[in-house]
């Protein structure tokens, strides 16, 4: 070897003595939080390091996979190899550092354009050649159909759980302690929400209660109506046991829920176009009220000239009033409607099958209970006779009404004629009332006249009214 040769292989050997080398650890999952298996990895790398005079610098990804999401310490080491930072990877095995194709592809272009080395605890490989290349790609392919193998495997298995109506494991659902045991307050609290939706109240005022409650998520998250949304859409809750979408089983664990009272909540909140919402509505008539000029929801406001809020149209810009008025007379209508024989209609559930059937037989029952004192008083009956058959008509008249009853619409829960309070409702359930009974436009009036009654036009919506 001429001196020249000499020099040219020293300052190389020199350089590669001394070369700096990204080491990556990566651990799929650690269940431990300790981080034993990086920490085993870590010491074969930096052992190959020391045998070979490299500077190790550390790329870390632990509890991360190599086939999901983004690995940030594995984006800094291509960034720092794009940089020149670094002059090498030593990594414990190939499928450390890659398990999909594509990710090798980019690596290999990078290594070949930034002339990278790349050392393994279980053997080096060349990229520079054609040979190392595809040795890499089949190792990359293998750690590829392993990957697929093993999904294959855990989807399997987590379906047959499923079907035995076991739970998930992982973090606990709200509502539930560890054991799958309802826990309170958490389990009341999810029951008064079904009921809450039922009855109108919306997701965002449920979130807002359960925040200024101290309430948060089981990942000590504050609440927000959409994960009020997940929450209460959780089969779980009403004692089954999903997958990917799917009931498959009766579960394991005590429901929180009634079957009926979870389908009837579910049923609701997946309804197309529903949102959860991040604002709640501060006004009565808000969207609720139409513009008589240009049949668009109104919005509220203020009055330039007399700063009273007010019930504007925003479409056509040629309607408003303000808003006491409107929202006077739209309550008494209500709860004038409320409490008239008329609105017992409301409690009677659409979807009962024999429903014709169990109406005709109710009349039947009222006009047979009239009857009794009319035969009384003709003599026909004693006053034993008319007790004994009285009660026999009653309690079957109570089983057809029980039967007509809707469980699942539960906004006019107590307000069938009764002597309830309308500022004790909640502005959401008051909303949810007023859309179930009628459509009410603002009919548009002469600037600066008084509001009347005659400007608020009403399209009921009850069949029986």
């Amino acid at each position: 070897m001429s001196s020249f040769e000499n020099l040219r292989y020293l300052e190389y050997s020199s350089r590669i003595l001394h070369m700096r080398v990204g080491v990556y650890l990566r651990q799929s999952l650690d269940r431990t939080g300790e981080g034993l298996a990086v920490s085993r990895q870590r010491e074969d790398c930096v052992k190959l390091c020391d045998q070979r005079g490299w500077t190790p610098v550390f790329y870390e990804d632990n509890d991360t996979s190599a086939t999901k999401g983004v690995r940030p310490a594995y984006q800094n080491l291509l960034e720092d190899a794009e940089k020149g930072v670094i002059k090498g990877v030593v990594v414990w095995d190939l499928d450390r550092l890659h398990r999909r194709p594509i990710e090798l592809e980019h690596f290999m272009e990078l290594a070949d354009r930034k002339r990278l080395s790349l050392a393994t605890v279980t053997g080096d490989v060349d990229l520079s050649t054609d040979n190392g290349r595809l040795f890499a790609r089949i190792k990359g392919a293998v750690a590829k159909a392993e990957v697929e193998r093993k999904s294959a495997r855990q989807k399997r298995a987590a379906r047959q759980a499923a079907e035995a109506g076991h739970g998930w494991g992982g973090r606990r659902a709200f509502g539930y302690d560890p054991d799958d045991l309802p826990l309170e307050p958490e389990a009341s609290l999810l029951r008064g929400a079904y009921k809450k939706v039922l009855s109108g109240i919306s997701l965002h005022a449920i979130a807002a209660e359960w925040n200024r409650n101290g309430i948060n998520t089981t990942a000590g998250k504050k609440w927000t109506g959409s994960t009020v949304r997940q929450v209460l859409i959780n089969p779980r809750n009403a004692g089954w046991r999903s997958y990917r979408g799917e009931i498959v089983a009766d579960a394991t664990w005590e429901p929180i829920t009634t079957e009926d009272t979870w389908r009837a909540v579910a049923s609701l909140l997946n309804t197309p176009g529903r949102r959860a919402g991040t604002n709640a509505r501060k006004r009565l008539l808000t969207g609720i009220l139409i513009c008589g000029r240009c049949e668009h929801p109104m919005r509220s406001g203020v009055s330039h000239t007399s700063n009273d809020p007010i019930y504007v149209c925003k479409n056509c810009h040629r309607n408003s009033r303000r808003l006491d008025p409107v929202d006077g007379l739209v309550i008494k209508l209500v709860k004038g409607f409320l409490s008239s024989p008329l609105a017992d209609a409301l409690l009677v559930n659409p979807n009962q099958g024999n429903l014709e059937e169990l109406r005709n037989e109710e009349a039947g029952l009222i006009g047979r209970l009239k009857q009794l004192g009319v035969d009384y008083a003709e003599g026909l009956l004693n006053g034993r006779e008319v007790k004994t058959a009285r009660e026999r008509l009653e309690t079957r008249l109570s089983d057809i009404r029980e039967q007509l009853i809707n469980t699942n619409d539960q906004v006019f829960e107590g307000l069938i004629r009764t002597d309830f309070k309308w500022d004790s409702l909640h502005l959401d359930r008051q909303r949810s009332v007023i859309r179930k009974l009628f459509v009410p436009t603002l009919l548009p009036a002469g600037r600066g006249r008084p509001f009347q009654p005659d400007h608020l036009s009403i399209r009921w919506l009850p069949k029986e009214h």
